[in-house]
């Protein structure tokens, strides 16, 4: 079933001609639309049954909203329900850009790194800056359920931009949106992006950032963040195999723009020397380790532009073999087909799949020796995987 048809049923969306969307009333994820394992449909459904726990109801979990400015100490906390929505409290204007910053799983809206892109974005510009917080959805041990609920997320953000819409009703000028979700959140972003997309409305989004976006449960699914989402879909891959062929993150690319750093398996910095004993904690911690990295170069981006400074995460035309990656590591870009990795991605008019070189520690822009080597002898690895 298409995304949009999903999201209008999960989240009870009605359309009339003429008015766009009305929200009725936010209902429960649904689980027909999770597909979590491709091994045929009869295994997959006895192994769905095993992981399985009633979604949380969308009256048990509540969806917090985070607003920022630059002239706000202090965030405005909101919840998308009518009889408590007073966005013009805040210090919310409808015509700057606003930004929509969403978690993964096991995580909340108000973490060190969430905190971190709040401050690195307006630094960058003057901009409304809403963390979501859906962690009564998603701060589960229950992978599978939080996939569930991340429809209820969703329908949550869906509400919130339908109140906020009502609440500026006389208000001639909105600035555009510019969804940046991690992880689960990515995918979140794109099921609300596709459901805002039947509201009649000025404010329109125009872009959204997928951090790594999880590959479980969404490497083939109608609910997976893609190019139709909004006019203009990034990508950062960071973490696209750890094992088996799997990764927490997305391998194939999804967007207009796909930015692979260091390749989009295994970042310089995250590995460590241990035992036989400890590799395979070691492994997922490694992964863990990649599947972060793509908001730390994000935010640097954001940390470079708003200081004006030269440096780059300057991302390479790529067919994506390992191979051929070589010739670009470390190295600055003197082709106009280069596109730069991170906020200013959209200024470029190119499009497909691009390499990025980082480095190891922060600043991560900055690539040593050691750094390059790491990356080359990575690239090494990931070509002996698919041959």
């Amino acid at each position: 079933m298409p995304k949009l048809w999903i999201i209008l049923l999960v989240c009870g969306l009605s359309v009339t001609i003429g008015r766009g969307v009305v929200l009725e009333d936010v209902t429960k994820g649904k689980e027909d639309d999770v597909k979590c394992f491709g091994i045929g449909s009869i295994v997959a459904k006895i192994l769905q049954w095993i992981f399985r726990e009633p979604p949380v109801s969308s009256r048990d979990g509540r969806v917090r909203f985070l607003v920022h400015s630059r002239t706000s100490q202090v965030p405005y906390q909101l919840f998308a329900e009518d009889d408590q929505f007073e966005i013009s409290f805040s210090s919310f204007k409808p015509e700057r850009r606003t930004v929509f910053i969403v978690h993964g799983f096991l995580a909340h809206g108000e973490q060190a790194w969430i905190q971190k892109m709040v401050k690195a974005y307006l630094e960058f510009d003057d901009v409304n800056v809403i963390a979501v917080d859906w962690s009564q959805y998603s701060n589960i041990l229950n992978y599978y359920k939080a996939v569930v609920n991340a429809q209820n997320a969703a329908c949550a953000i869906l509400k919130f931009l339908q109140l906020t819409v009502a609440s500026y009703r006389e208000t001639r000028e909105w600035g555009d949106i510019h969804l940046i979700g991690h992880s689960l959140g990515a995918h979140v972003s794109g099921m609300a992006a596709d459901g805002f997309k039947e509201m009649v409305s000025r404010w329109k989004i125009t872009r959204i950032t997928g951090l790594d976006p999880a590959q479980p449960c969404f490497a083939a699914s109608d609910l997976s963040l893609g190019k139709t989402d909004a006019p203009f879909v990034d990508i950062i891959h960071t973490n696209g195999q750890f094992f088996a062929g799997m990764g927490l993150g997305m391998k194939d690319p999804i967007g207009h723009v796909d930015f692979y750093a260091n390749g989009g398996q295994r970042q310089p910095g995250c590995s460590k020397e241990v035992s036989i004993w400890e590799k395979p904690r070691a492994e997922i911690m490694e992964s863990v380790c990649s599947h972060k990295r793509s908001y730390e170069y994000f935010i640097e981006s954001l940390q470079l532009a708003a200081r004006n400074m030269s440096n780059k995460f300057w991302g390479h035309e790529w067919n994506q073999s390992p191979i051929d990656a070589a010739v670009f590591v470390g190295k600055d870009c003197e082709d106009e087909n280069c596109v730069e990795m991170g906020i200013n991605a959209d200024k470029y008019e190119h499009r497909g799949v691009f390499f990025v070189s980082t480095g190891s520690t922060n600043p991560y822009v900055v690539i040593t020796e050691l750094d390059r080597q790491d990356i080359l002898e990575q690239l090494e690895i990931d070509g002996s995987s698919i041959k």
